[in-house]
């Protein structure tokens, strides 16, 4: 298996998905289930972007280097930023790359970020109408607009 660290457009793609379909998560790891809203979404990005991170630091032996400093310093100047209304097969094209993305360590299954990944894909389904179609890896500022439900179908792929 390969990984890679997604985009901070990704995260928010995901974590604007999550506002959407009130997403309930563990943020005290109290065992309490909060619904997941523009409060607490900084921190969700942040979690789920720590794992992806995480992930690919156990996949190539990144411990340490000036590489894992770099996604570090990414992870630290990330702030949330909110896409409303994103299509359902566009978020779950971003939810299977996420998981791709974030598996390879031996625990992730127990992290929050897996039981996220659950949680949401348990709302949206694993192949809606159209998934076929979606990128892999949201990427931009673009990409992820081109994601929002009233964006037209020849826009879905355009980059910046």
């Amino acid at each position: 298996m390969s990984a890679w660290v997604v985009s901070s457009h990704h995260i928010d793609l995901l974590v604007s998905a999550a506002i959407d379909h009130e997403i309930c998560l563990d943020f005290s790891k109290s065992g309490s289930l909060e619904i997941v809203t523009e409060a607490n979404a900084q921190a969700l990005g942040l979690m789920l972007w720590a794992e992806n991170i995480r992930s690919v630091v156990c996949r190539y032996n990144l411990s340490g280097t000036k590489e894992e400093e770099q996604y570090r310093l990414d992870l630290a100047s990330y702030r949330f930023r909110r896409y409303a209304g994103l299509r359902a097969s566009a978020v779950a094209s971003a939810l299977a790359c996420y998981d791709y993305q974030s598996c390879e360590c031996p625990d992730y299954r127990e992290t929050a970020a897996a039981s996220f990944v659950y949680r949401l894909a348990q709302v949206i389904g694993d192949q809606p109408r159209g998934y076929g179609s979606e990128p892999w890896g949201f990427d931009t500022e673009a990409q992820v607009r081109s994601a929002q439900a009233g964006a037209p179908e020849s826009a879905r792929h355009y980059s910046d």
